[in-house]
């Protein structure tokens, strides 16, 4: 599998949103520099596209598959021209004006990569006023490398955690 070790940034994130029918939605991060609110010429984590949908039933090969080839589209990596068609953001994708409208019936966890502590993933609960908290108690840390099976049986952990 491929490992973080080769990735040219110090983290790297994607949002992962769950339906109702347990379908993933897949959305990569991006920078945003000198977004208003976050200090001027400091930047802030934005989502950014392709963002992809993982349909359920899926198999521990087709969790994995995504969610690395999600990863790699973090920070802006050159879309294929196929990919520079689809929705960009989460709000595009779901066809509505606002990411809250977007999120309304949505669960999510975050699946990242860190260079010093390596990939976890992260699950978060939906507050009334529309927004996810999350615990640190609840995040699983799988390591540096990831071996075959052991990111998709923690993507099966979350959603346990996150029904």
């Amino acid at each position: 599998m491929k490992g973080g070790e080769n990735m040219k940034y110090q983290y790297k994130m994607v949002s992962v949103y769950v339906r109702e029918n347990q379908n993933l939605i897949l959305v990569p991060k991006g920078l945003c520099f000198g977004r208003p609110g976050f200090g001027g010429s400091g930047g802030s984590d934005v989502d950014i596209g392709p963002v992809n949908e993982l349909l359920y039933p899926y198999t521990d090969n087709d969790i994995e598959q995504a969610l690395l080839d999600t990863m790699d589209k973090c920070f802006g990596e050159s879309p294929t021209p196929e990919e520079m068609k689809l929705p960009g953001s989460l709000a595009d994708f779901m066809g509505v004006k606002s990411w809250k409208k977007a999120t309304e019936k949505l669960k999510l966890f975050n699946f990242r990569w860190y260079k010093d502590d390596g990939y976890s993933l992260s699950p978060y609960k939906k507050e009334k006023r529309g927004d996810y908290s999350g615990t640190f108690e609840s995040e699983i840390h799988l390591g540096h490398t990831l071996e075959e099976g052991k990111l998709a049986k923690a993507v099966r952990e979350v959603l346990k955690i996150i029904e």
